[in-house]
């Protein structure tokens, strides 16, 4: 009963946090997934995705006060949104968004993001990456692979950055790419290092965090690694080759899922002598930075002050 309860919770808070992104899920996923399974062409399954995005998308930009000038463009086929500063400098912050890799960026990441475009000046992207079920972590792979090398040859300055499902991408992602085109900074915010959920420290913390379950998010991440090992650093960076990584920023609240890995994984980049920096807010949940609290206001500051870092 407490187990079914805890799911019923974590689903309402899930579709409710992140406000009309749970609408695409629902959705556009659905849609996109049905025309995968009956074999229909890969482009015109992006078609659907992008066009049903629109529907919500532009809405939501309209609905929040931006301070930066936000635009929406096809990029390698997918929808990016990008935030412009008034006073650009030369740099650009690429975001992965959280959500479990099955919501989509929601109201409170642009309004994140575009706090973070005009305290730092710089542009933030940010892709609407494709999602799980209809997808799985090699068609956002494809994307990425299309489209960082462009952004990183088009600035002086760069900054991979993602929370949850987003910031283990983020961290993937530049273990992905080896020595070259690192970016200056990556900053993941209780990231999802493990899909397998198959450190047993974690259990102590999964009738603590009242956003994520485990069971739940294991069925999540085999959604998204599809036929590749839950252990895989592609969707699993806990178990990837970290070394090459230049400045690492990390951030984990001591009431969420994922702390026991975020914590072991700062102590495993010391070891390898990759400079990181870990900000635990104490008694603080999953994705805090992202909210509206004394701490949350402190990571801000602290994560504006590392990207000014050049």
């Amino acid at each position: 009963m407490k187990n079914r309860f805890v799911r019923i919770l974590f689903l309402f808070l899930l579709v409710f946090t992140t406000g009309t992104g749970a609408i695409r899920f629902f959705s556009s996923r659905t849609m996109a997934c049905s025309l995968f399974v009956a074999g229909s062409d890969e482009d015109l399954t992006y078609v659907v995705n992008n066009n049903t995005v629109m529907q919500w998308l532009q809405p939501t930009l309209d609905s929040i006060s931006l301070q930066s000038k936000a635009t929406i463009s096809q990029q390698e086929g997918i929808l990016v949104v990008t935030l412009e500063p008034e006073k650009k400098e030369d740099a650009a912050i690429l975001y992965l968004h959280g959500g479990a890799y099955i919501n989509d960026v929601s109201a409170k990441h642009l309004y994140f993001c575009d706090r973070l475009a005009c305290q730092t000046h710089a542009t933030v992207v940010i892709p609407v990456y494709p999602l799980a079920p209809a997808y799985t972590y090699k068609d956002t792979y494809t994307f990425l692979e299309a489209y960082y090398p462009k952004l990183y040859k088009s600035v002086e300055h760069v900054t991979v950055m993602g929370d949850s499902a987003g910031g283990g991408l983020a961290i993937a992602w530049c273990q992905h790419i080896g020595k070259d085109m690192q970016p200056d900074h990556l900053i993941a915010i209780s990231p999802w290092l493990d899909i397998s959920e198959s450190d047993p420290e974690a259990d102590t913390y999964n009738g603590v965090d009242v956003l994520l379950d485990k069971d739940m998010l294991k069925e999540m991440g085999q959604m998204w690694a599809g036929d590749l090992s839950v252990k895989d650093y592609k969707v699993s960076p806990a178990y990837g080759d970290s070394s090459y990584l230049k400045d690492v920023t990390l951030f984990a609240g001591t009431m969420e899922l994922f702390y026991p890995d975020i914590t072991n994984y700062a102590h495993h980049l010391k070891q390898l002598d990759v400079p990181v920096s870990l900000t635990v807010g104490e008694q603080q949940i999953h994705d805090y930075v992202l909210y509206d609290s004394p701490e949350a206001y402190e990571a801000f500051e602290k994560i504006v002050r590392v990207i000014q870092e050049k």
